[in-house]
């Protein structure tokens, strides 16, 4: 109860979806500023608090939950998770709601604002176990590696026709075996892999998801001792 989502019953919903998720995290604050100028009016508003009579109908899902980005027409949410945007901006001497400055690119006023989804389904989810014996092997080509073997004509036929480059691998059977021409290499001991497959909307990274799969912590102390 209190978490801000996106209002069912408008018909707008996907245009509010494409619209403020397509943002990247990476615009910068002029792009932002133009950005949220375009939008129309009804689409930033487009999103409620939901109440105790949503939570009793069961009208939405965790799915359906989003976060604010902050902006002189944003909507926080009506629980705790409003509190916590408001302190942390404080500590850096921002207000949320009154913040106006000189320059506009640093002006809340100028900016309008949007949402984003806490999470995402991902679609078309596929894997496959895969045996190896060298880690210095790729176990899937890139479309580099396609494009890199192919001829002149067939690179434009691939780039043409979209064709996939798992269409040039070895699949059969539910493993796959990546042999490696080291001497003595026959006497290692396989390693098992998994190759995933899944299609996510845009603003939505690979990465993080892999993350939830394997459960492994998304702070950056933790990624700089995996990396190190």
């Amino acid at each position: 109860e209190g978490d801000l989502v996106y209002k069912k019953e408008c018909p707008g919903e996907g245009t509010v979806t494409d619209a403020s998720e397509n943002n990247d995290d990476h615009t910068n604050a002029s792009e932002m500023d133009i950005f949220a100028e375009t939008l129309p009016e009804e689409t930033i508003q487009s999103v409620k608090i939901a109440d105790s009579e949503d939570l009793l109908k069961a009208v939405y899902t965790l799915e359906d939950v989003v976060l604010p980005l902050p902006g002189s027409e944003t909507l926080f949410p009506g629980n705790e998770v409003a509190g916590i945007y408001h302190e942390i901006a404080n500590k850096d001497g921002i207000s949320l709601t009154e913040s106006i400055h000189g320059v506009k690119e640093f002006s809340i006023t100028s900016m309008k604002g949007g949402y984003r989804r806490v999470l995402q389904r991902p679609i078309d989810c596929e894997w496959d176990l895969m045996t190896y014996t060298d880690d210095k092997i790729h176990l899937v080509e890139t479309d580099l590696d396609v494009l890199s073997k192919a001829k002149p004509s067939e690179v434009n036929e691939l780039l043409s026709t979209g064709a996939s480059h798992d269409d040039s691998l070895d699949t059969s059977g539910a493993t796959i075996l990546a042999e490696t021409e080291s001497i003595g290499s026959s006497d290692l001991l396989p390693e098992l892999a998994v190759k995933l497959s899944f299609t996510l909307p845009t603003s939505s990274y690979a990465t993080m998801a892999i993350r939830e799969l394997t459960k492994t912590s998304t702070s950056v102390d933790c990624q700089k001792a995996l990396n190190s």
